[in-house]
């Protein structure tokens, strides 16, 4: 498996995760998979999104020659890093991934009611955001690899 495939595959998994996290608080708490949506988590899921696109961006970049590309890589990647910073920095312990504590237990029916009328954060829309950018770096790096294989630019 090549790294665009891997670094797509981190990424959209990070975006979907973010997504998850947001949209079903509910349904984390009843599965009992909160673990997997742990700041910890989040903080992995991140790192390899961006590992990934970095290594890809490099590796791209010395066959294709396109900038465009790793502007896009970068655009995705600060996206993701941004919004990590300001999860962390608003003292969420980040959240949006442990469901708001589960919103404070789940039993509190004010707090569930009031979560889902805004169930996006900027923080969790710019992890989306970053994940699905990531991605499409992933695809225009691996067409400008095979490209300049095949010696089309």
């Amino acid at each position: 498996m090549n790294i665009d495939r891997m670094g797509s595959v981190a990424s959209f998994m990070c975006a979907i995760h973010c997504v998850l996290g947001a949209l079903l608080p509910v349904l984390i708490g009843a599965l009992g998979i909160q673990a997997l949506f742990s700041s910890t988590s989040e903080n992995i899921l991140s790192a390899l999104a961006i590992t990934f696109a970095l290594l890809a961006a490099l590796v791209g970049y010395r066959s294709h020659r396109k900038w465009s590309i790793a502007a896009v890589f970068i655009l995705g990647i600060l996206f993701v890093g941004v919004a990590r910073i300001s999860e962390m920095s608003e003292g969420e312990h980040h959240t949006h991934g442990e469901a708001k504590t589960l919103h404070h237990e789940l039993q509190d029916e004010t707090m569930l009611h009031a979560s889902s009328e805004h169930p996006f954060e900027p923080s969790v829309l710019l992890s989306f955001l970053g994940g699905l950018t990531i991605v499409a770096a992933h695809i225009l790096n691996q067409k400008g690899i095979s490209a300049s294989h095949s010696g089309v630019q």
